[in-house]
């Protein structure tokens, strides 16, 4: 679309903060893939991940710092870089703005000679807002009255203005310019429109919701969060208590699944039907498959879980790990890059790294795959149906066959076929007589 879209902040803004899962700055290319404009520019706007970020160009978004908060400096950009066009002036960024809104607002609303904007109403019983009150007649401005902090006590409808303008390079200039004329070193975005401006009204005013201050920025994330959460309670999901979930925009819930309080679910994240997700538990980019149990936290990045399988609590599954079904992983348990078969059981205090476990293996307390040697990453291989006692050390590479029994307290550096039982530790001795002793030489010290 023939039209430039500039995005004022009035207190500086990190774009790569977090709004709700995701950074700022991917809420301006949402509009950007709304509205599709010939270029965005954020005035005002950081985007610290990125050291030079001032008068940068950053898939097709320019930021530039404070100083164009002076109508002088934004006119001369506009001199510059939107000459003669269409220009969409948005005052703090507005994540919630839906498309048919821009849309119609872009192609109903323009004007060469004049500004449009969008106004939200109120019509609380009692409210305490502080902006600017817009009184109109038909669809067009006939003044601007400054609200101060009041209560309203009637159901008094007021038209508000929601600081988004639409108009031409040359109008937005001669305006610009007249601020400047009062005052170079303030912005005065509320007072830009004047007599005789069009007025498109919008009442749905959530849509309109801003973020131009890092306090907006955390009650805006509260918000759309609760949102998310009643979406997936209206699909079918038992969300304990909707005010205390934080749930990311890609993640995907079925019908049935029950989510506590305090879980956080990140990414493209699937959990499908009549899974239970308790309190405290993170999951990034994962699958969760019918029917799981993940116990408070639990920590789950970049795995799949297959079904059946009860998780935690307290457990790790790290990038890569793979669960085939009815699985356990018990409490302080750290899976990374592992393939479990199906009934496989790893019940509490082990690490489990770059290794493949086969089928109804039953691993004991302090079990560890030693998968580093120094240099390398190494892997360790266990069949069908083995029993691993407590505080084995695997010493990668090393494969177990099928049925095999490794018995605890063994360190394990060779392979073990089919059939076998494993021991490796030094034979027990029991001395006769040996405490009276022992305490009479600690006594002649």
């Amino acid at each position: 679309m023939d039209i430039a879209l500039i995005i004022v902040l009035e207190n500086t803004l990190d774009l790569s903060m977090d709004l709700a899962g995701k950074p700022l700055i991917d809420y301006i290319y949402s509009i950007r893939n709304k509205l599709d404009p010939a270029s965005i520019t954020v005035v005002n706007g950081e985007y610290k991940k990125d050291p030079l970020n001032c008068n940068i160009v950053k898939e097709n978004v320019r930021l530039l710092n404070k100083e164009y908060l002076e109508p002088i400096n934004l006119c001369n950009y506009i001199n510059s870089y939107c000459v003669d066009t269409k220009i969409l002036l948005i005052n703090g960024i507005r994540p919630l703005i839906n498309e048919k809104t821009l849309e119609y607002f872009v192609n109903n609303f323009y004007s060469k000679d004049k500004l449009s904007l969008i106004s939200t109403s109120i019509s609380e019983k009692e409210c305490i807002y502080e902006g600017c009150d817009l009184v109109k007649e038909g669809g067009s401005l006939v003044e601007i009255k400054r609200a101060v902090q009041e209560k309203e006590k009637s159901k008094q409808v007021r038209e508000i203005n929601s600081e988004i303008y639409l108009t031409h390079s040359n109008v937005l200039k001669e305006r610009l310019t007249y601020f400047a004329n009062i005052d170079k070193s303030k912005y005065y975005n509320s007072n830009i429109p004047k007599r005789g401006d069009l007025i498109y009204c919008k009442y749905e005013s959530e849509e309109l919701k801003k973020i131009s201050s890092y306090k907006d920025l955390k009650e805006l994330s509260k918000y759309i969060w609760y949102k998310r959460a009643l979406t997936l309670i209206e699909k079918g999901a038992d969300i304990i208590d909707p005010y205390n979930i934080y749930i990311d925009e890609e993640v995907e819930i079925e019908k049935g699944v029950t989510l506590y309080p305090f879980v956080f679910l990140k990414g493209k994240t699937y959990i499908k039907g009549d899974s239970t997700i308790y309190s405290g538990v993170r999951i990034e980019n994962s699958v969760i498959e019918v029917n799981c149990s993940i116990l408070d936290n639990t920590y789950i990045q970049s795995s799949y879980v297959g079904g059946g399988s009860l998780i935690g609590p307290m457990a790790h599954l790290r990038v890569g790990t793979v669960l085939r079904g009815r699985n356990r992983i018990g409490n302080f348990v750290e899976t990374k890059k592992v393939d479990i078969g199906e009934g496989s059981k790893a019940s509490h205090l082990t690490y489990l790294g770059d290794a493949v476990v086969g089928k109804n293996v039953n691993i004991g307390c302090g079990v560890i795959t030693c998968n580093y040697d120094g240099l390398n990453k190494n892997k360790t291989i266990i069949g069908d149906n083995c029993f691993i006692g407590s505080d084995v050390q695997f010493i990668a590479p090393v494969e177990i066959g099928d049925n095999v029994v490794v018995a605890a307290g063994s360190t394990i550096n060779k392979n073990v076929s089919s059939g076998s039982l494993a021991i490796s530790r030094t034979k027990q001795v029991n001395k006769e007589d040996y405490y009276n002793k022992w305490r009479e030489r600690l006594n002649k010290r």
